[in-house]
């Protein structure tokens, strides 16, 4: 997968991939994997989610004014700090058409992030190069 940076405050796709379902009953299964790093100075406070192409497959809930998220972690001023995690979730089709999910992210406002990738690219034991990965699976019900 590619590696690049986002500008905080809105949600930047990272990677996504479609999947036509053969049934509007079945299920599908979406697992996410991705590496996230910080842009030199700072904090950010950080958030993911997997996207169905109108709405979070899985959120936090809405009693208070936070962002919603799959996942948030907060990484510290330091140049080379950096995670990776994974997500998984399983919703219905509800459609035989196309359908795109994408893993998003959202870095606080004025703080950007790296996506598959360590701040620095230059060498050394302190850059990666990382990978991000989709799996789409659609169970007959």
């Amino acid at each position: 997968t590619s590696s690049g940076s986002a500008s905080g405050g809105s949600w930047q796709t990272i990677l996504s991939a479609t999947i036509t379902p053969s049934s509007a009953s079945n299920k599908i299964i979406v697992i996410g994997t991705t590496m996230v790093s910080h842009l030199t100075g700072g904090e950010l406070e950080f958030g993911l989610r997997l996207f169905n192409g109108t709405s979070a497959v899985v959120e936090g809930d809405s009693s208070s004014s936070a962002t919603r998220t799959f996942l948030n972690k907060s990484i510290v001023a330091r140049s080379y700090d950096s995670f990776s995690t994974s997500m998984s979730a399983m919703e219905t089709a509800g459609t035989t058409s196309a359908k795109t999910y994408s893993i998003q992210g959202y870095g606080s406002e004025g703080q950007g992030f790296y996506y598959n990738r360590t701040p620095s690219l230059g060498g050394g034991d302190y850059t990666f190069s990382g990978a991000s990965t989709i799996i789409l699976m659609e169970i007959a019900q």
